[in-house]
């Protein structure tokens, strides 16, 4: 019994504690704290503007980059099919004098 007495002693005492701080916060609520709130209020209002204002400019940035990326993307794109159409002409032309003497030499082995 003695622990459970114990126990109630420190709950209640808790209680009270707690009582007395939610007194001083229930302090009546006046004008000045009123307009405290009001400008806070404002306050925020204005920062959200701001956070949107930048957002959307950053936001735009990255649409400006993104551009660039493609532009870059196609422009390599174009270099690279560039220099693959390259090689394979080059391949055709010079394999074709090689064919055309190939030919040559198996009509005069046939004939």
């Amino acid at each position: 019994m003695k622990i459970s007495q114990t126990i109630t002693k420190i709950f209640i005492f808790l209680l009270f504690v707690v009582g007395i701080q939610i007194s001083f916060y229930a302090q009546d609520f006046n004008n000045e704290d009123r307009a405290r709130m009001i400008r806070t209020e404002t306050k925020l209002e204005e920062l959200e503007k701001r956070m949107i204002e930048r957002f959307e400019q950053v936001d735009k940035r990255f649409e400006e980059n993104f551009t660039y990326i493609g532009y870059i993307i196609a422009v390599f794109g174009t270099m690279f099919a560039a220099t693959i159409a390259f090689a394979l002409w080059d391949r055709r032309t010079m394999i074709k004098p090689f064919e055309t003497k190939i030919i040559e030499i198996e009509s005069e082995i046939l004939s």
